[in-house]
Protein backbone atom coordinates (compact mmCIF):
# COMPACT_ATOMS: atom_id res chain seq x y z
CA UNK A 1 0.00 0.00 0.00
CA UNK A 2 1.01 3.59 -1.33
CA UNK A 3 0.02 5.93 2.14
CA UNK A 4 1.20 9.43 2.89
CA UNK A 5 0.26 11.17 6.71
CA UNK A 6 -0.23 14.55 7.09
CA UNK A 7 -0.12 16.13 10.63
CA UNK A 8 -0.52 19.86 11.03
CA UNK A 9 -2.41 20.18 13.89
CA UNK A 10 0.66 21.46 16.19
CA UNK A 11 3.79 23.71 15.85
CA UNK A 12 5.68 20.74 13.97
CA UNK A 13 4.70 19.77 10.54
CA UNK A 14 4.83 16.33 10.53
CA UNK A 15 4.66 14.04 7.29
CA UNK A 16 5.26 9.96 6.77
CA UNK A 17 5.65 8.01 3.60
CA UNK A 18 4.80 3.65 3.26
CA UNK A 19 5.09 2.52 -0.31
CA UNK A 20 4.20 -0.82 -1.51
CA UNK A 21 8.04 -1.45 -2.27
CA UNK A 22 8.73 -1.24 1.52
CA UNK A 23 10.13 2.35 2.06
CA UNK A 24 8.76 3.90 5.16
CA UNK A 25 9.91 7.58 5.15
CA UNK A 26 9.26 10.54 7.68
CA UNK A 27 10.34 14.25 8.12
CA UNK A 28 9.18 16.51 10.82
CA UNK A 29 9.99 20.74 10.28
CA UNK A 30 9.27 22.99 12.90
CA UNK A 31 7.34 25.30 11.17
CA UNK A 32 6.34 27.59 13.84
CA UNK A 33 2.69 28.62 12.42
CA UNK A 34 3.91 28.18 8.84
CA UNK A 35 2.05 25.16 7.79
CA UNK A 36 0.88 26.89 4.84
CA UNK A 37 4.12 27.97 3.35
CA UNK A 38 6.12 24.55 3.99
CA UNK A 39 3.48 22.13 3.43
CA UNK A 40 3.21 21.87 -0.52
CA UNK A 41 7.52 21.48 -0.88
CA UNK A 42 7.93 19.18 1.82
CA UNK A 43 4.87 17.17 0.05
CA UNK A 44 6.99 16.99 -2.75
CA UNK A 45 10.15 16.73 -1.58
CA UNK A 46 9.21 13.59 0.40
CA UNK A 47 7.06 11.90 -2.11
CA UNK A 48 10.21 12.62 -4.45
CA UNK A 49 12.11 10.73 -2.30
CA UNK A 50 9.68 8.14 -1.92
CA UNK A 51 9.47 7.47 -5.51
CA UNK A 52 5.91 7.57 -6.03
CA UNK A 53 3.46 10.18 -7.72
CA UNK A 54 0.49 11.19 -5.73
CA UNK A 55 -1.53 9.50 -8.22
CA UNK A 56 -0.31 6.12 -6.71
CA UNK A 57 -1.54 7.19 -3.45
CA UNK A 58 -3.84 4.19 -2.01
CA UNK A 59 -4.98 6.43 1.42
CA UNK A 60 -3.82 9.54 2.55
CA UNK A 61 -3.87 9.76 6.42
CA UNK A 62 -5.01 13.31 8.02
CA UNK A 63 -4.48 14.64 11.39
CA UNK A 64 -7.74 16.01 12.55
CA UNK A 65 -7.17 17.25 15.66
CA UNK A 66 -7.42 18.71 18.32
CA UNK A 67 -5.11 21.86 17.85
CA UNK A 68 -4.32 24.90 15.99
CA UNK A 69 -8.15 25.84 13.92
CA UNK A 70 -6.05 26.74 11.01
CA UNK A 71 -3.50 24.41 10.80
CA UNK A 72 -5.88 21.34 10.88
CA UNK A 73 -7.80 22.84 8.50
CA UNK A 74 -4.80 23.43 6.19
CA UNK A 75 -3.92 19.14 6.52
CA UNK A 76 -7.50 18.18 5.72
CA UNK A 77 -7.89 20.42 2.85
CA UNK A 78 -4.86 19.26 1.39
CA UNK A 79 -5.54 15.72 2.22
CA UNK A 80 -8.90 15.60 0.44
CA UNK A 81 -7.93 17.46 -2.36
CA UNK A 82 -4.93 15.25 -2.74
CA UNK A 83 -7.56 12.29 -2.76
CA UNK A 84 -9.69 13.96 -5.27
CA UNK A 85 -6.86 14.21 -7.70
CA UNK A 86 -5.70 10.79 -7.14
CA UNK A 87 -9.36 8.89 -6.52
CA UNK A 88 -7.94 7.44 -3.06
CA UNK A 89 -9.25 7.27 0.14
CA UNK A 90 -8.84 9.92 3.20
CA UNK A 91 -8.46 8.65 6.94
CA UNK A 92 -8.19 10.98 10.03
CA UNK A 93 -6.81 10.32 12.86
CA UNK A 94 -7.01 12.49 16.05
CA UNK A 95 -3.51 13.41 17.21
CA UNK A 96 -3.75 12.56 20.74
CA UNK A 97 -4.02 8.85 19.78
CA UNK A 98 -1.26 8.73 17.53
CA UNK A 99 1.38 10.96 19.92
CA UNK A 100 0.28 8.15 22.77
CA UNK A 101 0.31 5.10 20.35
CA UNK A 102 4.03 5.30 20.68
CA UNK A 103 4.13 4.33 24.27
CA UNK A 104 1.28 1.46 23.30
CA UNK A 105 3.25 -0.70 25.73
CA UNK A 106 2.99 1.30 28.75
CA UNK A 107 0.19 0.80 31.64
CA UNK A 108 -1.23 3.80 31.28
CA UNK A 109 0.05 6.77 28.96
CA UNK A 110 -1.42 10.89 28.61
CA UNK A 111 -0.59 13.19 25.94
CA UNK A 112 -0.48 16.66 26.80
CA UNK A 113 -1.13 19.82 24.09
CA UNK A 114 -1.18 23.44 25.06
CA UNK A 115 -4.92 24.64 24.04
CA UNK A 116 -3.88 27.85 24.61
CA UNK A 117 -5.78 30.72 26.72
CA UNK A 118 -5.22 28.83 29.96
CA UNK A 119 -5.86 25.32 29.03
CA UNK A 120 -4.66 21.99 27.50
CA UNK A 121 -6.06 19.55 25.69
CA UNK A 122 -5.67 15.59 26.69
CA UNK A 123 -6.48 12.40 27.13
CA UNK A 124 -5.54 8.96 28.85
CA UNK A 125 -4.72 5.64 27.09
CA UNK A 126 -4.53 1.71 28.80
CA UNK A 127 -2.31 -0.36 27.18
CA UNK A 128 -2.88 1.81 23.75
CA UNK A 129 -6.76 2.22 24.24
CA UNK A 130 -8.37 5.18 24.82
CA UNK A 131 -10.40 5.44 27.65
CA UNK A 132 -11.31 8.66 27.81
CA UNK A 133 -12.88 11.37 26.21
CA UNK A 134 -10.73 14.22 24.21
CA UNK A 135 -10.35 16.74 27.25
CA UNK A 136 -10.24 20.23 27.03
CA UNK A 137 -9.10 21.21 30.70
CA UNK A 138 -7.80 24.01 32.58
CA UNK A 139 -4.19 22.58 34.30
CA UNK A 140 -5.57 22.60 37.68
CA UNK A 141 -8.53 20.06 36.14
CA UNK A 142 -5.67 18.32 34.45
CA UNK A 143 -3.72 18.06 37.71
CA UNK A 144 -6.55 16.90 39.30
CA UNK A 145 -7.41 14.02 37.28
CA UNK A 146 -4.10 12.97 36.79
CA UNK A 147 -3.69 12.46 40.65
CA UNK A 148 -6.76 9.81 40.25
CA UNK A 149 -5.55 7.91 37.63
CA UNK A 150 -1.99 7.11 38.48
CA UNK A 151 -3.09 6.38 42.16
CA UNK A 152 -2.15 2.57 41.18
CA UNK A 153 -1.19 2.77 37.69
CA UNK A 154 2.10 4.74 36.72
CA UNK A 155 1.33 7.13 34.40
CA UNK A 156 3.48 8.85 31.45
CA UNK A 157 2.85 11.62 30.18
CA UNK A 158 3.71 12.47 26.50
CA UNK A 159 2.75 14.94 23.97
CA UNK A 160 4.36 18.31 22.99
CA UNK A 161 3.60 20.10 26.26
CA UNK A 162 4.35 16.80 28.79
CA UNK A 163 7.23 18.09 30.18
CA UNK A 164 6.71 21.98 30.61
CA UNK A 165 3.50 20.26 32.53
CA UNK A 166 4.86 17.94 34.39
CA UNK A 167 7.50 20.36 35.61
CA UNK A 168 4.60 22.93 36.95
CA UNK A 169 2.77 19.60 39.05
CA UNK A 170 5.26 20.10 42.22
CA UNK A 171 4.99 18.00 44.80
CA UNK A 172 2.27 15.78 42.75
CA UNK A 173 4.71 14.55 40.06
CA UNK A 174 7.02 13.12 43.65
CA UNK A 175 3.98 11.71 45.42
CA UNK A 176 1.98 9.91 42.87
CA UNK A 177 3.39 7.73 40.07
CA UNK A 178 3.80 10.66 36.92
CA UNK A 179 6.61 10.42 34.84
CA UNK A 180 7.13 11.82 31.59
CA UNK A 181 8.21 10.85 27.90
CA UNK A 182 12.11 10.89 27.38
CA UNK A 183 13.00 12.11 23.77
CA UNK A 184 10.42 13.01 21.19
CA UNK A 185 7.42 14.85 22.46
CA UNK A 186 6.46 16.23 19.57
CA UNK A 187 4.22 15.03 16.33
CA UNK A 188 4.97 11.43 15.42
CA UNK A 189 3.88 11.10 11.72
CA UNK A 190 4.97 7.54 11.79
CA UNK A 191 2.41 6.76 14.35
CA UNK A 192 -0.80 8.57 12.43
CA UNK A 193 0.37 6.62 9.10
CA UNK A 194 0.00 3.59 11.16
CA UNK A 195 -2.85 3.92 12.75
CA UNK A 196 -4.61 5.66 9.78
CA UNK A 197 -3.77 2.81 7.48
CA UNK A 198 -4.83 -0.02 10.24
CA UNK A 199 -7.98 2.03 10.22
CA UNK A 200 -8.03 1.86 6.22
CA UNK A 201 -7.37 -1.63 5.59
CA UNK A 202 -10.08 -2.52 7.92
CA UNK A 203 -12.98 -0.47 7.45
CA UNK A 204 -12.12 1.46 4.47
CA UNK A 205 -11.71 5.33 4.01
CA UNK A 206 -13.66 7.76 5.87
CA UNK A 207 -16.34 9.25 4.15
CA UNK A 208 -16.82 12.78 2.39
CA UNK A 209 -17.84 14.88 4.96
CA UNK A 210 -14.92 13.93 7.45
CA UNK A 211 -14.74 16.72 10.00
CA UNK A 212 -11.71 18.25 12.53
CA UNK A 213 -12.08 17.83 15.38
CA UNK A 214 -12.56 20.51 17.46
CA UNK A 215 -13.19 20.34 21.49
CA UNK A 216 -14.70 24.35 21.24
CA UNK A 217 -15.84 26.78 18.81
CA UNK A 218 -13.53 29.41 17.35
CA UNK A 219 -13.41 32.91 18.29
CA UNK A 220 -15.46 33.71 15.04
CA UNK A 221 -18.00 30.90 15.80
CA UNK A 222 -18.19 32.98 19.39
CA UNK A 223 -18.30 36.34 17.80
CA UNK A 224 -21.17 34.94 15.57
CA UNK A 225 -22.82 33.68 18.01
CA UNK A 226 -22.58 36.90 20.48
CA UNK A 227 -21.10 36.01 23.38
CA UNK A 228 -17.51 34.87 24.43
CA UNK A 229 -17.13 31.52 26.74
CA UNK A 230 -14.54 30.94 29.45
CA UNK A 231 -11.34 29.30 27.89
CA UNK A 232 -12.71 29.45 24.41
CA UNK A 233 -10.84 32.30 23.04
CA UNK A 234 -8.39 32.55 19.62
CA UNK A 235 -6.30 29.73 18.27
CA UNK A 236 -4.10 30.08 15.38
Amino acid sequence: MNALAIETSGEALGLAVATDDGKLLATIRRAGLGHAEWLAPSLKAILDQAGIRPAELDVVVCAIGPGSFTGVRIGMSTAKGLALGSGCGVVGVSNLDAVARRYAFHPLVAPVMDARKGRVYAAFYRKGERVSEYLDLTPEELSLRLGLESRDTPLLLTGAHARAFHDSLGSLKRSANILVAPGFTDTDPISLLELGMARFEAGGADREELEPLYLRASEAELKLAGRQEPGSGPQP
